[in-house]
């Protein structure tokens, strides 16, 4: 497979995992439904959190001999690990507690705690891709590619790009500009 899919992958998530803190503070004054809603989202998280670290090892065996940036890696790999285990943890105390009023103490505990180790990890994968360009390749522009208005391509790639002026426009007649032919 050609195209990295750990990136994208990662929304989910974070997503899930921050929506379920977010159940867990209604479910102290919106009771069950909210308790549900936040233990559903926590196993979906986790779910997908298992097919996104597969594909992040994937693309972790593709870095190539970068040493800082393996070792920012092997840094995200923990942090993420470190919220995986902690969500999990925090499923494992709700499973028996499905119909109570309020999220159990420990389980919004471990995810208050988790969930800060998950958006490091987010921000240093984002990190690795944006700033590192870790598994991203880079386009060359064609040569031949044509200017547009205002903007043109590098015809090679080490020469400096040079916007295209706009064309004149032709000057209106007004007061003391006369009429040109």
């Amino acid at each position: 497979m050609a195209r990295v899919l750990h990136p994208p992958l990662t929304d989910f998530p974070l997503a899930l995992w921050t929506m379920s803190l977010v159940f867990d503070i209604a479910s102290f004054w919106g009771g069950t439904v909210f308790v549900q809603l936040a233990f559903w989202n926590l196993v979906g998280a986790l779910v997908i959190g298992l097919f996104t670290a597969l594909t992040g090892v994937r693309d972790y065996t593709k870095l190539g001999e970068r040493p800082n940036l393996r070792r920012l890696g092997v840094i995200h790999a923990a942090a993420a690990l470190f919220a995986f285990i902690g969500f999990g943890v925090s499923v494992w105390f709700r499973s028996g507690e499905l119909g109570a009023q309020s999220t159990p103490v420990a389980a919004f505990v471990l995810s208050a705690i988790s969930l800060p180790a998950a958006l490091v990890a987010g921000w240093l994968g984002g990190r690795m891709v944006y700033h590192h360009g870790a598994n991203v390749r880079t386009v060359v522009p064609r040569p031949e590619a044509p200017a547009v208005r205002g903007r043109t391509t590098a015809p090679a790639a080490r020469e400096p790009v040079r916007p295209v002026p706009p064309p004149a426009r032709p000057r209106e007649p007004g007061p003391g500009r006369p009429l040109q032919p």
